[in-house]
């Protein structure tokens, strides 16, 4: 084992993720490593300070912000510049992804389909000859042949 391979793997042993004999190879090379085991406290640390923040989302009026700003924007040949395009085709991607979300809240759960009923294939039994169709009836003396 080297610390190649156990720094690619510290996020997932913090977050007991990985198999027992992985956290245990893992557990016995940071008692030995000094550099692996100080990564380890410093991805502690950034996970603790990031379960800390809190979220926050937009501004109850920022979709009417943005939908008026989108068209009251002047969009003519002389007027149109890389920047304001760019503002533009960005205030679209937003209302969709916005749009998306709220639709994937609001819609019902899709209902898995109901499992449909398959007929046994008598060609499919052990010792069945597939073309006369006809299935062999086994009976406990022929076991001992």
């Amino acid at each position: 084992m080297n610390c190649t391979w156990t720094t690619a793997r510290l996020s997932a042993y913090v977050d007991n993720e990985l198999g027992g004999e992985d956290m245990l190879r893992i557990r016995e090379h940071l008692r030995l490593c000094p550099c692996c085991a100080q990564e380890l406290e410093a991805l502690r640390t950034i996970k603790l300070s990031l379960a800390e923040l809190s979220t926050c989302g937009p501004d109850p009026d920022f979709e009417s912000r943005l939908i008026a700003h989108v068209m009251g924007a002047d969009l003519s040949p002389a007027r149109r510049s890389p920047n304001r395009l760019a503002l533009v085709a960005a205030a679209g991607l937003a209302i969709a992804g916005l749009s998306y979300v709220v639709i994937q809240q609001v819609a019902p759960p899709k209902a898995a389909p109901a499992p449909q009923l398959v007929e046994a294939d008598p060609a499919a039994v052990w010792g069945a000859d597939p073309l006369s169709g006809q299935v062999p009836v086994v009976s406990a003396a022929s076991y001992n042949r």
